[in-house]
């Protein structure tokens, strides 16, 4: 192989280890940024009491991956929510009252958790 041809083909080989490493440092970058909307986006702002009364409640498991609940509450304003619940205690009942906490996260999301 001549003296041109190998230049040529080193410099399209540099060319080609430049362009795959500005992909892969423009996608951790996009992933960097994309975990810190979801951390920073995600925290609570806001915690509200609220009331209401247990419609229905079903088994599930919380975001850790532990035993919980689900529970569908109408609140006092007459809106149905679904709440999560810890299963440290004994499930809830159907028609009776319960307090739940409200929380409102800097990215405009609301999630409701049990109080008690």
């Amino acid at each position: 192989m001549d003296k041109e041809k190998a230049r040529k083909l080193n410099r399209m080989i540099w060319q080609k280890r430049i362009r795959d490493g500005a992909l892969f440092g423009i996608i951790a970058i996009l992933g960097i940024g994309a975990l810190a909307f979801y951390q920073f986006g995600n925290e609570t702002v806001s915690s509200t009491e609220i009331s209401g009364v247990v419609q229905s409640w079903s088994r599930a498991q919380d975001q850790s991956g532990s035993a919980g609940y689900m529970i569908q509450v109408v609140l006092d304003d007459g809106s149905i929510i679904t709440a999560s619940g810890n299963r440290h205690g004994e499930a809830p009942k159907i028609g009776a009252p319960i307090n739940l906490r409200k929380l409102e996260t800097r990215g405009g999301g609301t999630r409701y958790s049990r109080a008690d």
